[in-house]
């Protein structure tokens, strides 16, 4: 069992450790302050107002740090300064919690002394970062100011801590035990290489639809199309993520239909369907991007802007709002199917073929699951949930599952060999949240 005070050495390692060509990690406080950030935090997570749990973020910077200007937008995120500061204190957090989103507005506190020994620390303001990387991170924006590159702490359930800076989650302490992110697992690695034929035959669609043999000519952003392919896949679980009910996604290849025995033996689909329209949304939001930006950037370059050409880029932004709104639409659709006990299937190609699905299959010789680092853990340490998802990974090889929990963590699990291997935080939370 871990406690707050336990999150210091394993986050000063963790930082060490991160390498980023865009991202330089925060300068920490002294063990002393961090000590008391995290015990008042800890201890403020288990408290409720008027039946309602405490979901809240707390950012260690002073005033000063905000004024310099490389810290954060002026025009899109503002510091509110209180006339006179509060004590850092589980009571103030409890008064100011219920009142702020957390996905936008920050707690600020900073040390109040110059003692090393004995440090004070008092809440002087609050930060609104604005909602503009809250839209990015859940892929719903093309761009987003990020929150400023101070430590960080966030809390979504009791118990639960997220240590982060800059939207970038470095530890995370639930349910008493502490975890790493597992970073881009989506990218590169097994989970990768499962979503990659589909993620290559969606380029296909786009490249054959814009009529060119590549989607980027000059080279420059020639990946696109299949980010937005993995895009959605991060989409879907941020949406679930947000419901707080936690919920279950099978991953299959496309060949199946909610009829195939192979699938049928493994599951009882309480409700079957055909939904397939996201991977004609998607093509058609990334190809309609192309021909929009193609026309849209040589008008910078001094070409004459006539009525057909301004005629052409409306139309264009016309679709491409249709297309994201409808898109939105879709995944908070599929989102909320994982409200319905059981899993929901889809295919690589994103075509659902039902939701409520109970596992049957039984793998007598699954005993374990290999974690990060060749750590192995005992399948009975996991939920119902999650025993399902590894026994149908297990026992079907050409599938990806992806475990929501109701206090937020996202955790993968798909078959390598003959093992169950488990990603216990892919870090598709957004904010450091």
């Amino acid at each position: 069992m871990i406690y707050p005070i336990g999150i210091i050495d394993p986050l000063r390692s963790s930082l060490s450790k991160f390498k980023s060509k865009w991202f330089k990690p925060p300068v920490l406080p002294t063990d002393i302050v961090m000590q008391e950030l995290f015990e008042v935090a800890y201890h403020a997570s288990f408290l409720t107002e008027e039946g309602r749990k405490l979901h809240f973020r707390i950012i260690f910077a002073s005033e000063e740090d905000f004024s310099k200007k490389e810290n954060h937008s002026k025009i899109t995120q503002r510091h509110i300064v209180f006339d006179t500061p509060r004590d850092f204190s589980i009571s103030e957090i409890l008064r100011l919690a219920p009142a702020l989103d957390m996905t936008q507005v920050l707690i600020c506190v900073s040390q109040t002394n110059r003692s090393a020994k004995d440090p004070k620390l008092g809440i002087w303001g609050l930060f609104d970062s604005g909602s503009s990387w809250w839209h990015f991170m859940h892929h719903e924006s093309s761009s987003g100011m990020p929150p400023p590159n101070f430590l960080t702490i966030s809390c979504t359930e009791p118990g639960h801590l997220s240590i982060s800076a800059q939207g970038q989650i470095f530890i995370t302490l639930r349910n008493g035990a502490l975890t790493e992110p597992s970073w881009g697992t989506l990218y590169s690695g097994p989970l990768s290489k499962f979503f990659d034929p589909a993620r290559e035959k969606f380029y296909q669609d786009v490249v054959k639809q814009l009529n060119t043999k590549k989607y980027d000519q000059e080279g420059r952003d020639n990946d696109y199309p299949k980010r937005v392919y993995t895009y959605f896949i991060e989409r879907l679980l941020f949406h679930i993520r947000e419901k707080a009910h936690g919920g279950t996604v099978l991953f299959v290849p496309d060949y199946l239909t909610h009829k195939d025995t192979r699938l049928l033996d493994r599951l009882d689909i309480k409700y079957p369907i055909n939904h397939d329209e996201v991977w004609n949304l998607l093509r058609s939001d990334v190809v309609t991007h192309k021909k929009y930006y193609n026309l849209h950037f040589p008008l910078s370059d001094g070409i004459d802007l006539t009525a057909d050409r301004y005629n052409q880029v409306s139309h264009l932004d016309y679709d491409r709002d249709e297309i994201e709104e409808a898109t939105a639409d879709c995944v908070r659709f599929i989102a909320g199917l994982s409200g319905v006990d059981g899993a929901v299937v889809i295919t690589d190609r994103f075509r659902v073929l039902g939701f409520g699905a109970e596992v049957l299959v039984h793998s007598q010789n699954l005993s374990h699951v290999m974690l990060p680092g060749r750590k192995k853990k005992a399948i009975a340490d996991y939920g119902t949930r999650h025993r399902s998802a590894f026994r149908f990974c297990s026992s079907f090889e050409e599938s990806v599952g992806f475990i929501v929990s109701s206090d937020g963590g996202v955790k993968a699990t798909h078959r390598t060999g003959s093992e169950v291997t488990l990603w216990p935080d892919i870090n598709v939370g957004g904010l450091g949240i």
